[in-house]
């Protein structure tokens, strides 16, 4: 199912943008890949550059009907090259280890001051994924942050944990907590080796945004941010897409339902996620799925998520025991751990716009809108909804890139 959702997202970004960027316009250089070793940082551990991109070509296809509504509304486009580097720095686990994690940091070469920007990837299926290595399996930086670096951001990618320097582990899928710390203490990496890199100068200015579970993991480390390193980063503007924000009515909607649903796997990779993460959880599955599929889902092989086949109907594969404790909000445990995992009841400050398809069956659109109306209620008037009106979760991809350039351009 992962692949599927990780194929449908990059058939609509190479739909997008990929004819342009990848075609007529760039090479990739072949660089000798040998890591420059920091140890007088707080947080960078190791920087490689990984690929050198010749842009030479892009302001004679900027007329290409791909990106000319992208670019329209952006100006001083940086097109002077662009270098990708694998950034290794220090974060801390779930269980607040230190551990060593990856991301992709790329940025134009011309002297200009540029703003900083923390893109965060969706889901990933497998370690190829991961935007550290720059390839084209790794959608999110091979596309994306090549794209949002020739407009002239310095980008940020989190592989996340998991992924990257940190494959060992399992990705901690939806966690809230270690998808902003991964996110924040990358952008911590980040700010470093732009300090010690005399091509890049940053303008002090911070945008955030992803997609799906890039999205909640926008909204967690925008949160993060202003609540605990408001002294290191200012937000200028978030743009979180798609996330699933409020987890509790998330799952209560999901398992009340009786209907084929395409991406119940991952719901119950959620599942087994918390499930790991909580000791007061902890529980056999068997509380969870029904048989045969939690034995199958025990017995599964090594993998990212569920990786074998299960019911779709979540009245068929849940059993009623745990939906019944969740729409009688009896699990208090489940839905403590689904609370702490939710990432929408505060008040921002910096300005923030909500993008979600009202047509969305893999994230439901109820996520921002309970998001906009409790940040409203919390006092917050920087937060706009922008519900694309009519697409679901992939078809949405293109109005979003579209609609988030224009709103960061408001503000550079």
């Amino acid at each position: 199912m992962k692949n599927l959702i990780t194929q449908s997202l990059s058939i609509v970004l190479l739909w997008f943008v990929g004819s342009f960027l990848f075609t007529s316009c760039q090479k990739i250089e072949e660089v000798d890949q040998k890591p420059q070793l920091f140890t007088d940082t707080q947080y960078l551990v190791s920087a490689t550059l990984i690929a050198d991109l010749s842009l030479d070509g892009v302001k004679s296809n900027l007329s290409a009907d791909s990106l000319s509504a992208l670019a329209s509304d952006v100006t001083g486009l940086d097109l002077a090259g662009i270098k990708v580097y694998k950034l290794v720095y220090k974060t801390k686990d779930a269980s607040g280890n230190e551990v060593l994690a990856s991301g992709a940091f790329l940025f134009s070469t011309s002297p200009t001051a540029k703003p900083l920007l923390s893109y965060q990837h969706g889901t990933i299926s497998k370690e190829t994924g991961a935007p550290s290595l720059y390839t084209t399996n790794s959608l999110d930086s091979f596309i994306a942050g090549t794209y949002l670096a020739t407009l002239g951001y310095v980008v940020s990618i989190p592989d996340y944990l998991g992924y990257g320097e940190n494959a060992a582990a399992d990705h901690p899928y939806e966690h809230r907590a270690t998808l902003a710390s991964a996110s924040l203490d990358m952008l911590r990496a980040a700010k470093e080796f732009s300090n010690r890199n005399d091509a890049i100068t940053l303008n002090n200015q911070l945008f955030l945004t992803g997609y799906s579970e890039g999205g909640s993991a926008t909204m967690a480390l925008h949160q993060l941010i202003e609540n605990s390193a408001s002294n290191e980063f200012t937000v200028t503007a978030s743009a979180p897409g798609a996330g699933a924000y409020d987890k509790v009515e998330f799952a209560k909607d999901v398992t009340k339902r009786d209907e084929i649903m395409l991406n119940i796997k991952n719901y119950s990779w959620v599942i087994l996620t918390y499930n790991k993460l909580y000791a007061n959880l902890n529980r056999p599955l068997s509380y969870y799925f029904n048989e045969p599929y939690a034995t199958n889902i025990a017995n599964q092989p090594e993998g990212e998520g569920i990786t074998i086949d299960i019911e779709q109907n979540p009245s068929k594969l849940f059993t009623q025991q745990f939906r019944d404790g969740l729409q009688n909000d009896t699990d208090t445990e489940f839905i403590a751990a689904l609370s702490d995992n939710s990432s929408f009841n505060w008040k921002p400050v910096a300005p923030m716009t909500l993008y979600h398809g009202t047509a969305d069956q893999f994230v439901l659109f109820i996520n921002s809108q309970s998001a906009f109306n409790t940040m409203t209620a919390n006092g917050s008037t920087s937060v706009v909804l922008f519900p694309m009106n009519g697409t679901g979760h992939f078809d949405s991809v293109p109005t979003f890139v579209i609609e988030v350039n224009k709103f960061f351009n408001t503000f550079r």
